[in-house]
């Protein structure tokens, strides 16, 4: 399942599961949590207001 969580406009955050693992990325930052470990990727998560982008980094961590 994948939604944004807009719950601070501020600073909205990517929620992506599967499975047992929960993914955050907060847009516009280089930072995803996997089952709360923070890592640190190469590239931003970003939004444009109707789709969200993120690096190839954060698609490998949840597959």
């Amino acid at each position: 399942m994948v939604e944004l969580n807009v719950s601070d406009p501020e600073n909205p955050v990517l929620v992506v599961t599967k499975g047992s693992d929960v993914i955050k990325m907060p847009v516009y930052k280089n930072i995803a949590e996997l089952n709360g470990k923070v890592i640190k990727m190469s590239g931003l998560t970003l939004y444009n207001g109707v789709k969200t982008f993120v690096p190839q980094e954060a698609v490998d961590l949840i597959k």
